[in-house]
């Protein structure tokens, strides 16, 4: 268990109109030790990481990490996740490749 991802709307700062978002939350007491050090790793890395506006890195716009559940909210990539993607991608390359044989 590593938390669960919704989608959302948030208006931030400065804004008029709602942003679309995806929310990770996880709550404190469903996880060992370990996921929630992965947890908050995750956290430390996108905000490292997060440049606003770039087109390969989903920007994280926001933590909780004092309240339970603890929350990561990050623009939302509306592709869906991206291993159902990856998967997509796969099995339309080898269709491809099998049909041009």
């Amino acid at each position: 268990y590593f938390g669960e991802v919704f989608a959302g709307e948030v208006i931030l700062e400065g804004a008029t109109a709602p942003t679309k978002v995806a929310i990770k939350q996880c709550q404190a007491e469903k996880l060992t030790v370990s996921s929630c050090r992965d947890f908050v790793a995750e956290a430390e890395i996108a905000k490292k990481i997060s440049v606003p506006g770039h087109a390969n890195v989903v920007m994280l716009i926001k933590t909780s990490m004092i309240s339970d559940p603890m929350r990561l909210l990050f623009e939302l990539a509306d592709q869906g996740n991206l291993r159902n993607y990856l998967v997509s991608q796969r099995t339309a390359r080898k269709d491809l490749a099998e049909s041009q044989f």
